[in-house]
């Protein structure tokens, strides 16, 4: 018999350009754009940009309240 992890995955605490696109139903180009632009906050690791989790609901938060 083996022995099943039964920990529960840590919650993801960043996303990709790409699955913050598709959860807003808007371009990838449009995110990066926002990100590269300070809009919406976002950090490099290697080459990849990442948004917190976080910052994304702030960021939704004030664009809901305009």
């Amino acid at each position: 018999m083996t022995r099943r992890d039964t920990t529960a995955p840590l919650p993801r605490l960043a996303y990709t350009v790409a699955e913050v696109a598709e959860s807003l139903g808007i371009s990838e180009r449009e995110v990066h754009r926002r990100a590269v632009a300070g809009e919406i906050p976002s950090f490099k690791i290697g080459r990849r940009r990442l948004i917190r989790r976080a910052d994304l609901e702030t960021y939704l938060d004030k664009a809901a309240a305009s």
